[in-house]
Parts: structure tokens; C-alpha cells; sequence
């Protein structure tokens, strides 16, 4: 996992000079994909994923920017060209998120052994590699309720799209109320449209 020192919200595109070389360079070396750590604000949650993912990250995770939210309870809404992201990207906490911060910055001490030059940085020093291992389950059973959120960029793309929506309600049938489904269509203002396409 990486944390930017510069471009910390993510709405410029990435490169090399935003992070730590040392640490991009050796997981480049071992094949490893970042997971880019960026701060919510400014840009939109697609504009963030999108740079991450055209520097070759793995994952986006966004840290929340009010102390007293839950990120459960967010909904990181489509900006109409969410079809390009096609990597995951999540939100945590504040105070995780700053967790994580500290971690992946946290210099050595002195005390671990380190020596110390004359300008009072380490020889040799290394910021933290943090690690994040993630099991999904997808054989374990569960009596909660899932809920899953479909996206749509918009009426026009989704009557384009022909998607079979009566297979959608065979499926919400199927699963009963183990699983909810919450179809999301982007939806924009039309200030010279007719009356009649208004109304539609």
C-alpha cells in the first residue's frame, strides 16, 4: 500500500515523483500492483479510481474526510463514466485511515539500530512496507441481508444497453429477501429539452 507524499487526494494523474521511489521501485521488482491510499475531497470518487488505475494500481482506497461518518453508510456514486474503473475501490475511516497513514510513513528510530548521518537522516533508512491481505469467501453461508447496488450511467445508455430487466426480477424473486437490489441511474438536468422529454 502506498500513500502519496504529494497528489494526497488523487485528482491528478499519477507519477512516479508523487510517491516514495524506493518503495514503488521495489514492489515493481517483485511484480506486486500498488494499492494506492488517496483522500476523499476535491474530484470526483471515478476521477480518483481512474488515475489509480492508469498508474497501475490494484486498488483505490479512499480515506473519509469527516471524523464522525461511518463509510458504510456512503454510497461512492457514479459520475457517468464509472464504466471505465475496473478496479475495486472502497472508502475507510478517518481514523483508519490515518492509522494506515502513520504506518506507511512511520520512519525506524534511532533505537532500532540505525545509524545516523551528519544531516540527522538514517543511513539506510526505509519507510514501513505496510501489507494488506484480503480473503474473499464466496462458499461461506449467511443469514443477513445483502444489499447490491446496480449502476446505470443513464435512462438513454440503459434502454441502449438492452439489459433483460425482467431477468433482474426473476433474481430478486429467487433470492427473496436475502438479497436487495438498489438500481442507481445517473440522471442530469435538461434545460432545452421539451416539455414532453420532461415528462419521460
Amino acid at each position: 500500500m502506498h500513500y502519496p507524499l504529494t497528489n494526497t487526494d488523487g485528482c491528478q494523474p499519477f507519477t512516479n515523483d508523487h510517491f516514495n521511489n524506493e518503495h514503488i521501485n521495489e514492489g515493481r521488482k517483485q511484480n506486486h500492483s500498488p494499492i494506492i491510499l488517496v483522500d476523499r475531497g476535491n474530484c470526483h470518487f471515478v476521477v480518483k479510481a481512474q488515475n489509480v488505475q492508469a498508474f497501475g494500481g490494484l486498488m483505490t482506497v479512499v480515506v473519509d474526510d469527516k471524523i464522525m461518518e461511518d463509510p458504510d453508510s456512503l454510497v461512492m456514486a457514479d459520475d457517468g463514466k464509472g464504466e471505465s474503473v475496473n478496479i475495486p475501490t472502497f472508502m475507510v475511516s478517518l481514523l483508519d485511515g490515518q492509522r494506515l497513514k502513520d504506518a506507511i510513513h512511520r520512519m525506524p528510530t534511532f533505537e532500532d539500530g540505525q545509524n545516523q548521518d551528519e544531516e540527522g537522516e538514517g543511513r539506510g533508512r526505509k519507510r514501513n512496507k505496510v501489507i494488506i491481505q484480503a480473503d474473499i469467501d464466496l462458499m461461506t453461508k449467511t443469514d443477513s441481508q445483502i444489499d447490491v447496488d446496480l449502476w446505470y450511467t443513464g435512462a438513454y445508455e440503459l434502454m441502449q444497453a438492452n439489459i433483460d430487466l425482467p431477468k433482474y426480477s426473476m433474481m430478486q424473486e429467487i433470492f427473496t429477501e436475502k438479497v436487495r437490489f438498489h438500481p442507481r441511474i445517473l440522471t442530469t438536468e435538461c434545460s432545452i429539452c421539451s416539455d414532453r422529454t420532461k415528462d419521460q
